[in-house]
């Protein structure tokens, strides 16, 4: 998936360390939610949610049907997409 940087400047890796940083406080003050994380379902349907707002804010419909990273990825404080 590429994704011109020039259009879109670079303030999604800001929401990116934010939203993780928001899941990452989350989690500490509710760890009943670490299950939720693992359910197929959830994270189909949140990847879905992802993409429809990436498409309605980019009007790019560039994105994959489904998540191409592990989920081990996705939460690393400092791993971001290429």
């Amino acid at each position: 998936m590429e994704l011109s940087v020039g259009s879109t400047g670079r303030s999604w890796e800001g929401t990116i360390r934010t939203q993780r940083r928001a899941i990452a406080l989350r989690l500490a003050h509710t760890p009943s939610l670490e299950a939720i994380l693992h359910d197929a379902a959830c994270r189909e349907e949140t990847w879905a949610d992802a993409v429809a707002a990436a498409t309605l804010e980019t009007g790019l419909d560039i994105f994959p049907d489904n998540c191409p990273w592990p989920q081990s990825d996705i939460l690393h404080p400092d791993w971001l997409p290429e």
